[in-house]
């Protein structure tokens, strides 16, 4: 089982609608959806639609914590919600099926109280025996949970759990100095969190943290995977993209569950890779068929970058 850690949860609402011209200051005929948002929770939904088994450790508060309880419950992810008083984020998200184009408004986190996150640390360490692997994933809320991402890395480790870190932020980076054995991140987290230009800086970066490799995206492009051993580039088939928001969480949840199931470096990044492909190619976040990530895994051209 892996456990998926989101410090900053919120609902994805999205609110689909064929747009006229001109525009109509009512639009009717609007189609609308939700699911449970975060990285982390993305991940957990993405390993139970691959088939493996996932259990989300979150917060959720008001009237939008009580949507997330139940996307969740549909999506059949076991969760583990802390009650805070902060309210869970809504991100709003808009698709003009006339002109084909997605936009997400997201609304910004708030910190927790000391109270709140002792509650998160009491979770995680009833939950840790449970698991092989844990993800700790996105961004942290300014305040008490600061110290989480670190604190949960280092437990997860002395526990002799695989730990994979997909965060971004200054407490992402204090969490990859333990370090995890493996730093998740895409270009623009791997420039604004730990102030490298490309993929080029990614064998010193691994050295300095200490960990066992680093995998980084770049949207469609390649992802590049750097270990003491090798630097792999895998290349995902091309697609027609719908909303790529979310593939980097698919890409971290396929990677996971392959790894945590035994598979090789290589099949991990096909899958992971494919996840990411699969989940840009349709509008609902993370909820592609597993059917077709087999599809586009097999498409998947995995090369030595030397």
């Amino acid at each position: 089982m892996i456990l998926t850690v989101t410090l900053n949860p919120c609902v994805h609402r999205y609110l689909v609608f064929r747009e006229e011209a001109p525009p109509r200051t009512v639009v009717r005929g609007v189609k609308e959806r939700s699911s449970s948002g975060g990285k982390g929770l993305n991940a957990a939904r993405v390993i139970v639609r691959l088939g493996g088994q996932a259990v989300a450790l979150s917060t959720a508060s008001g009237p939008t914590g009580a949507m997330l309880r139940d996307c969740l419950a549909r999506e059949r992810v076991e969760a583990e919600l802390v009650a805070v008083a902060a309210p869970t984020r809504l991100s709003t998200c808009l698709y003009d099926a006339t002109n084909l184009r997605f936009r997400e408004f997201l609304e910004e986190g708030r910190g927790g109280d000391a109270v709140e996150a002792d509650q998160l640390r009491t979770r995680f360490a009833a939950l840790l025996p449970r698991v092989s692997t844990v993800t700790v994933n996105g961004s942290t809320p300014d305040g008490a949970f600061h110290e989480l991402p670190r604190e949960f890395v280092a437990a997860a480790r002395a526990a002799g759990k695989r730990v994979v870190l997909d965060a971004y932020g200054a407490a992402a980076h204090a969490a990859a100095r333990v370090p995890p054995h493996w730093v998740r991140a895409n270009l623009d987290e791997l420039r604004s969190t730990y102030g490298l230009a490309d993929a080029a800086a990614l064998p010193q970066l691994r050295r300095e943290l200490g960990a066992d490799g680093v995998v980084v995206s770049d949207g469609p492009h390649a992802l590049h995977c750097v270990t003491a051993a090798s630097h792999l580039v895998a290349t995902p088939p091309p697609i027609r993209e719908v909303n790529g928001v979310g593939s980097g969480d698919a890409l971290t949840g396929a990677f996971a569950l392959a790894l945590d199931r035994g598979e090789p470096l290589e099949a991990a990044l096909r899958a992971g890779a494919a996840a990411g492909a699969a989940n840009a190619e349709q509008l609902l976040v993370c909820e592609f068929e597993a059917v077709r990530c087999a599809e586009l895994a097999a498409q998947v051209v995995v090369r030595s970058a030397s």
